[in-house]
């Protein structure tokens, strides 16, 4: 035969033991294993000992299998040990596939752990119990809680900045390695001291990135003197934006307007335009003006009148339906304690016809309470109720009554003004959805400026100026006018000019030439920003010189960010951090989930 049958576990139990039966049921399955030698070594001595003590059943939880929960029964024994002189009388065999008081697999635990990486653990309870795997929150907690993560006094490069525990509360310091770019460790607070009693742990660090925090650089300066500090370039130039932005705030308008290729003084009257429909979503929809029904097929009814209810006219109605009910009320007492139940009295005594008596008589509860409200008197045909089935329904599917307004507008049959249509949508949608707010044909104005004028604002100047990137789009129509904005506002040419200046210098491989940069602008504007640098003046030169970046800082501290919002919680800093530094462990390229099982 091609294809033969095997029994060989040796992939799941190891050498040493085989599966001798299993059950299954609906939700689990059971693998009852034993070992196949019959001997063991002493783990204190290390003599085999094949003489048997005893055995006894271990119960273990295992990685599912088709989605089930799985277990191990197995049958472990028990040794006496034959070495006279060993301390050890009685020991138990070892499990290749568990270690000794466990309930569940090495296997397992490290599924809960690759689970619960990215999670919190309420959410990879629930996850693993989808997959077939019952355990706790809790008992996740306490295989974090074993977890034990060697430090590295030796580490050379490292990468430093704060991450918020809650946003403009509570701070923390991450650290990174800047080889393999892993989690470090978490330091409680974003203060020099924090940072200082880490730094003398770690004497060996030769070189760290970092941003402009002042607090980093006092710590390091004061503990390793003589370690490198290369700041970011990133945090370099979001410094100078943040300068050139308030220069633009201070010379420019907020908005810059063109008209046949001059720039006005004052700012156009905007215009009123009708705002367009989207036309290919318009196209999609199809209804037609047949009746609206319920779910058992019959036909639904609504309300499409405009019932004004403070006018004398529904008042005085308001007023005889009261009276009518109570004359109602009258008639049925009267009724009740009639001894001979003649219609006839009933009638002469009320002064109204026998027929009405007797229809007053028999009105049920339902019908005279129904008389506090105005009746739903048939509308007379309008061109109108064409539309109306069309509107009700649209509204029912959710459509915004814009849309509905389009629709029915952009229909070739549709003859009516625009003022009815727009009112009939106000009033089905107010008697027949209360939580819609109520259409007003102004919301389909919009204010426009002029066709023949440009308007560019003045944060979208600056971001065209700062694009340095060839590959970005830029502003096509802004690239047309480009030199005349320069003519009229010098404040764009000068910060065009220090931007590209300075990024020249900060992205090549000369850093004497900040020297002249801080020279040339030390006395204008931006002194502020060059008496900065000049307080930080060698990270910031290593920044030019040298090739390490904390770029890879900021992406790794948005995904500490994520884990954090994801996991954080009752277990505080600590167990945040050890989820942190297990989902960078990844990045070391030695990493392995079984060895921390």
């Amino acid at each position: 035969m091609k294809y033969h049958e095997t029994d060989n576990y040796s992939f799941l139990l190891g050498n040493n033991h085989y599966v001798y039966d299993h059950k299954e049921d609906e939700n689990s399955l059971h693998l009852f294993v034993k070992s196949k030698p019959h001997s063991c070594k002493c783990p204190e001595c290390g003599q085999e000992s094949r003489k048997l003590h005893a055995t006894y059943k271990r119960d273990l939880q295992d990685t599912p299998i088709h989605c089930k929960q799985t277990y191990l029964h197995a049958n472990v024994y028990k040794y006496e040990c034959e070495n006279p002189s060993c301390a050890c009388k009685v020991f138990t065999e070892t499990l290749p596939f568990a270690k000794s008081s466990q309930v569940r697999t090495d296997a397992l635990n490290s599924l809960i752990l690759g689970v619960s990486m990215f999670l919190s653990n309420e959410g990879a309870s629930k996850v693993l119990a989808l997959l077939g795997a019952k355990v706790s929150n809790d008992t996740i907690q306490r295989l974090y809680d074993r977890i034990e993560f060697i430090d590295n006094p030796d580490v050379e490069e490292v990468g430093i900045d704060d991450v918020a525990i809650r946003k403009g509360q509570t701070y923390a310091t991450a650290v990174y390695d800047l080889k393999d770019h892993h989690l470090i460790a978490v330091l409680e607070g974003r203060d020099a001291e924090t940072l200082t009693g880490w730094l003398k742990n770690h004497q060996k660090i030769r070189l760290v990135a970092r941003d402009r925090a002042s607090a980093y650089a006092a710590a390091i300066n004061a503990v390793l003197p003589d370690c490198v500090q290369v700041a970011d370039r990133f945090h370099l130039l979001q410094n100078l934006l943040e300068y050139l932005k308030d220069i633009f705030k201070a010379e420019m308008p907020s908005a810059i307007y063109i008209k046949d290729g001059k720039i006005l003084e004052q700012a156009p009257e905007k215009i009123q335009r009708e705002k367009k429909p989207d036309k290919k979503y318009l196209s999609t929809l199809h209804y037609d003006n047949s009746p609206p029904v319920n779910p058992d097929g019959s036909e639904h009814s609504y309300d499409n009148k405009n019932h004004c209810l403070s006018r004398k006219q529904y008042k005085d109605q308001a007023e005889n339906r009261k009276k009518k009910r109570q004359l109602i009320l009258e008639v049925r007492q009267f009724w009740e304690r009639l001894e001979k139940k003649k219609i006839t009295t009933v009638a002469r005594y009320f002064g109204i016809s026998s027929p009405t008596a007797k229809r007053y008589i028999q009105m049920s509860a339902s019908e005279i309470e129904s008389m506090d409200s105005p009746k739903n008197y048939k509308k007379r045909d309008s061109p109108m109720n064409k539309w109306l089935n069309i509107i009700f329904k649209m509204m029912l599917d959710g459509h915004s009554d814009e849309t509905i307004y389009f629709y029915i507008r952009e229909q070739e049959e549709f003859t009516e003004s625009m003022e009815q249509l727009a009112r009939y949508i106000y009033l089905i949608g107010k008697n027949n959805f209360p939580g819609r707010i109520p259409f007003n044909a102004q919301y389909l104005i919009e204010y426009v400026m002029p066709p023949d004028v440009i308007c560019f604002k003045r944060m979208e100047i600056l971001k065209y100026l700062l694009t340095c990137d060839p590959k970005a789009q830029k502003n096509k129509e802004l690239d047309k006018y480009i030199d005349l904005i320069k003519e009229n506002f010098p404040a764009v040419l000068y910060a065009e000019t220090v931007f590209k200046e300075f990024r020249t210098i900060l992205m090549g491989n000369e850093p004497e030439k900040l020297d002249g940069f801080l020279e040339k602008y030390s006395n204008g504007c931006l002194a502020s920003f060059c008496n900065g640098i000049k307080k930080d003046i060698a990270p910031v030169k290593n920044a030019i010189s040298h090739p390490e970046s904390s770029g890879f800082v900021e992406g790794n501290n948005n995904k500490f960010k994520l884990i954090k919002r994801i996991v954080y919680g009752r277990s505080g800093l600590v167990n945040l951090e050890k989820k942190c530094k297990l989902a960078f462990m990844p990045k070391t390229g030695k990493f392995s989930l079984q060895d921390l099982v």
